[in-house]
């Protein structure tokens, strides 16, 4: 998945929202803070990784799940141009190598700079390791991504990771006992919750987290 972030603004009478914006689409943006709000608190979620690639029975590793940071009551002053980014997911490998990790999400105020890092891509078949999760910096606090499951040369599929959370890491990816692939762990919504839900360990998709939704099932 590609990464998100959600701003909401308060006024300066009070720490009421009095609007939000979300960026879903991946790329540069420029902020301008509008006419009243002296305060933002945003929410970003890192970009996560590519599935391994897999052939005949030696199937792909899952890739690791973003980042969430979230930083809260952010002190700006109308006309404040503020740059952010919005992360593009891992690309899934097409060969025997590793799968692209997904990009980093950040936002720059006052100076600060913070992150939802992206989740590392999975490998082929047993040939390496299955992607880590991304890691949170900075900010008011956050939670790394879940790691993808653990593909073998046997059939077994691994899942990706999860998505953090406010309060939790995202779900692990789970290996499938089967030949059919795992369904990956369901990222975490952009509005925050709980962690991501693990990967399932048959032929039906991941649990969503909050906000996100169920992993797909596999296929043959």
């Amino acid at each position: 998945m590609s990464g998100a972030l959600l701003g909401q603004f308060a006024s300066g009478r009070s720490f009421d929202v009095v609007g939000e914006i979300i960026y879903t689409t991946v790329g540069n943006y420029n902020f301008v803070v509008p006419d009243g709000v002296r305060s933002i608190c945003v929410l970003l979620v890192g970009g996560g990784g590519g599935g391994g690639w897999g052939a005949g029975l030696a199937v792909g590793d899952g890739g690791g799940g973003g980042a969430l940071t979230y930083w809260n009551n952010i002190a700006v002053t109308a006309g404040d141009s503020l740059v952010l980014a919005v992360a593009a997911g891992g690309l899934g490998a097409t060969g025997s190598g590793v799968a692209g990790s997904g990009g980093s999400s950040t936002f720059a105020a006052n100076g600060s700079t913070v992150y939802a890092f992206g989740g590392t891509g999975g490998y082929y078949g047993n040939t390496g390791s299955p992607g880590s999760g991304g890691a949170s910096s900075g900010g008011t606090a956050g939670f790394s991504g879940g790691g993808g499951g653990d593909g073998d040369n046997t059939g077994n599929a691994g899942g990706g990771g999860g998505a953090g959370g406010y309060t939790a890491v995202g779900g692990a990816g789970q290996k499938s006992p089967s030949t059919y692939g795992a369904g990956g762990g369901g990222g975490v919504g952009i509005f925050g919750g709980t962690a991501g839900g693990s990967g399932a360990i048959s032929v039906e998709g991941g649990f969503g987290g909050s906000g996100g939704t169920n992993g797909s099932a596999g296929g043959t």
